[in-house]
């Protein structure tokens, strides 16, 4: 079956085109950079010519992170065709990069930053250096100031000090997810902070007057500014404005033009060794199928001792480490135990953003089935197993919705919510707000409001309780007037995902997503589907939140995929 572009079910990757290489040196080269016993995942963007300047984007943390990453892609790409090299990374023990969060946190994420700007200006000598930090990380920026030069810069955008940072972070976990948090440190929503980490983090402190190197900038509309960072990652703009003015900063601090000579080489590895759980692990930055999407890699060290091809596929329009980074940790310990594992970017996501895109991502669309599918056969072409699929909410759809036509041995689903096969159905849903309530977002069309921000309109709140009244007849709805909607696109059904040739499928759920998936029939979708000839299991995680926000939910999901694997 070819899937387009080139790309054919049988075959693997296409070559990268010689023509490409610029495009690909500007677009971004992903690379390790070891900082103490650590390695973080370095992504370099290497103007055409001599750079005129250098910038190092130092990103927020958790969630922040997660859903700032499109704009900062973009800023990376703003700044490398106005004529600097840009290099953006991952703190060590999050995304990509390699580690565990230390005790001193903030005094390792500083050596970081150092690392990275002292590499930079190796690689282009005496040109002026701009560090962007992103909320947290202007913080974490503000405390490397001492390594920086008369004439270098330090933007911080939408700055934010250590304590501000954690406080609100621990009052929005209480928001965001039921769970009770982790009593042996300080959680947040995707990490777990020792409590010294945390008093390390509270000490990372901001200018309280004019300094010199330093600007700041912050948004006249909160609620516009608040879209780069705080909101559900699907609601996420790239602030094209925003970014403009970082890169015009940036480019004040350049004496001159970049000249037209040879362009600077960037030497940092693009495979690394780990040591997990006393285990070898290698991990490589790939590119995969015909649109050579960025991906990561992880392997035993030996090949001889792969046992088990794995996909991973991240939710919504999150990068691919996955929620919080939790797929790049669990990748390393599942290859620790013998899977080659793959994580890919996919169209207009994470490493595959690209400029000019201004409107809002959607997973569910034909483009992003196809980087999915690109994924598994070249897991298959390379490692010759049959592919285990594991996604998380539009994850588990992308996997489910053409399984019987990839060379898959089994899906886990998690927390998956979407049955139609129809993308269209989804685009509907994505236009009048049904899904992102589903998701946990705001029931209304009206622009989503920040996670700080609660419906206190008495029209909002009467459009939240009709909603409900509605889904509540729904999920009384007799089951065979149910599937009959479902053919018609009113409703969906879990059965609609299946069909002859569907490989074994895993629906591993929270409490909360099962709750859901009892009411609205999927118990007797199940037993209909297994009379058919399916192999489906129901898998209760527990008391496990949607997104994998809980440092309990998060583990709950890392030891069933390691059982899995062992099964």
């Amino acid at each position: 079956m070819n899937w387009g572009n080139g790309f054919n079910l049988s075959g693997g990757a296409e070559a990268p085109r010689e023509d490409d290489t610029r495009s690909r040196e500007a677009d971004g080269i992903a690379g390790w950079l070891q900082v103490d016993d650590d390695a973080l995942a370095v992504v370099t963007h290497i103007p055409d010519g001599q750079p005129r300047g250098i910038m190092v984007i130092a990103t927020s943390v958790g969630r922040e992170g997660v859903v700032a990453y499109r704009s900062l892609r973009v800023l990376a790409l703003t700044a490398v065709a106005a004529g600097l090299l840009v290099y953006r990374f991952a703190w060590r023990g999050t995304g990509d990069s390699g580690g565990e969060l230390p005790d001193d946190v903030a005094a390792a994420w500083s050596r970081d930053l150092t690392a990275v700007i002292q590499h930079a200006r190796q690689t282009a000598p005496g040109r002026p250096v701009t560090v962007v930090g992103l909320r947290l990380g202007a913080a974490i920026a503000f405390s490397c100031r001492t390594v920086l030069d008369d004439g270098d810069l330090t933007i911080g955008w939408e700055p934010v000090a250590g304590r501000r940072w954690l406080r609100e972070h621990v009052a929005l976990r209480k928001l965001w997810v039921s769970q009770a948090p982790d009593s042996t440190g300080v959680e947040v929503g995707g990490a777990l902070f020792s409590q010294a980490g945390a008093n390390s983090l509270s000490n990372l402190r901001l200018p309280k007057s004019p300094t010199p190197g330093w600007v700041e900038m912050r948004g006249e509309n909160r609620e516009s500014a608040e879209r780069l960072y705080a909101v559900p990652s699907r609601d996420a703009l790239v602030e094209y404005q925003a970014i403009n003015r970082v890169v015009e900063l940036a480019v004040a601090t350049c004496a001159t033009a970049p000249g037209a000579g040879e362009s600077v080489s960037v030497d940092l590895p693009e495979e690394w060794m780990h040591v997990v759980d006393g285990s070898r692990v290698r991990e490589h930055f790939v590119r995969v199928g015909p649109e050579h999407l960025p991906a990561v890699l992880t392997e035993p060290a030996e090949k001889t001792q792969i046992n088990n091809a794995m996909v991973l596929v991240p939710a919504d329009a999150e990068p691919r480490d996955g929620p919080t980074g939790l797929w790049a940790r669990t990748a390393r310990r599942l290859a620790s135990r013998g899977a080659s594992v793959l994580r890919v970017d996919r169209r207009d996501m994470g490493e595959a953003t690209q400029m000019g895109r201004a409107e809002q991502p959607i997973p569910y669309r034909e483009e992003i089935l196809q980087d999915v599918a690109a994924a598994v056969c070249d897991q298959r072409a390379r490692t010759g197993m049959e592919v285990t699929g594991v996604g998380l909410c539009s994850g588990a759809w992308l996997l489910l919705r053409d399984a019987a036509r990839l060379p898959l041995k089994k899906v886990i689903a998690i927390n998956n919510v979407a049955w139609s096969p129809r993308p269209d159905y989804y685009d509907r849903y994505y236009k009048t707000g049904r899904l992102k309530a589903l998701l946990g977002a705001d029931a209304t069309s009206e622009p989503v409001a920040p996670f700080t921000k609660a419906p206190t309109s008495w029209k909002l709140r009467l459009k939240l309780f009709l909603k409900a009244a509605r889904n509540e007849a729904q999920m009384r709805m007799p089951h065979a007037a149910r599937r009959q909607l479902s053919r018609y696109g009113v409703m969906q059904t879990v059965s609609q995902l299946f069909e002859k040739g569907t490989p074994e499928v895993l629906l591993a759920m929270g409490s909360e997503d099962l709750i859901e998936f009892k009411r609205s029939g999927g118990v007797q979708e199940v037993q209909r589907l297994r009379k058919a000839g399916h192999k489906i299991q129901v898998f209760p995680l527990g008391d496990v939140d949607h997104a994998l926000l809980s440092f309990a939910g998060r583990s709950s999901v890392e030891q069933m995929l390691l059982r899995e694997i062992r099964a």
